[in-house]
């Protein structure tokens, strides 16, 4: 086996590997979209944020498949040329030309996924956003400039930093709400199911960060390992904003109601209305939650004492 056979039959073996792996996240991302689209037509109050962040995940959808397709073709044209079968010219060109452009504008979905990962931490720690916050914010600007290895490793500890933020606002938040959450309604569990949700999404997807920044420094016969897993690390980022999207959406579907618990605020004051969980802004208002907690479990003294 010539040199050339060689490299083609790694090459061959990689993008094969490659493309299985970026077909079955393409199709959870596929299968994610229709619920998000239920949902957004199914709701008759939306917010313009929620809207925003719908066109957001149509767009990045949009162009997962624009590469998903350009993926495929270019992997079969390969096939093909090396096999010396029949190809039109105009199809070849088409193709060669495409597949670089798709290439470089599937990282837009990287940038707007941990634009989305930033910006739910800011809103969700929004008590403390200058002490916890500066760090991700921060690494999240670095990323317009810099290489490209560098980029994914900004991005990677974008991720970690923001999820930590998350992850240390919903620790607070247990050490001090629990009591009282654990004699009053629901709702405190319902929040506490979102965060945890949230949090683990986030570092799995922090994990899929990992996994590409230390592939781009591992090299292969052909290119890198990150050449290899950036279809696949493509999908995920269209899917993680999708999946945040569905966790609080699929909550707030039980609840019927904007509100953290539908029930639960009939008897609250106009002041405990704004502890709500909106579809994609995650406003979770930790003292609102606490004051429907203790309202609720002091409201049986209150017909005693009548």
């Amino acid at each position: 086996m010539s040199l050339v056979d060689e490299r083609f039959v790694l090459s061959s073996l990689y993008g094969s590997q490659e493309i299985i792996c970026q077909t079955f996240l393409f199709g959870i991302f596929s299968t994610l979209i229709p619920f998000s689209i239920q949902y957004h037509c199914n709701r008759k109050n939306i917010a313009q944020t929620n809207q925003w962040m719908f066109i957001l995940i149509v767009f990045m959808y949009c162009l997962s498949t624009l590469y998903w397709i350009s993926s495929v073709a270019y992997f079969v044209l390969t096939i093909r040329v090396f096999l010396l079968l029949s190809v039109p010219k105009s199809l070849e060109f088409t193709i060669e030309r495409l597949y670089p452009m798709f290439n470089a504008l599937i990282t837009i979905n990287f940038f707007l996924s941990d634009g989305v990962v930033v910006w739910r931490a800011w809103v969700i720690c929004r008590h403390s956003r200058m002490k916890m916050l500066t760090v991700p914010v921060g690494l999240f600007g670095c990323l317009f400039a810099g290489t490209i290895t560098a980029s994914l490793g900004l991005s990677f500890l974008t991720n970690v930093t923001a999820t930590a933020a998350i992850l240390i606002t919903f620790w607070q938040h247990l050490r001090e709400n629990r009591p009282s959450i654990g004699r009053g309604r629901k709702s405190g569990k319902k929040v506490e199911r979102i965060f945890l949700m949230l949090i683990e999404s986030g570092f799995i997807y922090s994990i899929s960060g990992m996994t590409m920044f230390i592939g781009s420094l591992v090299r292969l016969p052909s290119g890198t390992l990150g050449d290899v897993y950036l279809p696949i690390h493509s999908q995920a980022a269209g899917i993680y904003p999708t999946v945040v999207f569905l966790i609080v959406s699929r909550q707030r579907s039980f609840e019927g109601n904007s509100d953290i618990s539908a029930n639960s605020m009939s008897n609250v004051p106009n002041h405990t209305r704004n502890g709500r969980i909106s579809t994609i802004r995650f406003d979770v208002d930790m003292e609102s939650v606490r004051e429907d907690s203790t309202i609720d479990s002091d409201s049986p003294k209150t017909k005693t004492e009548e």
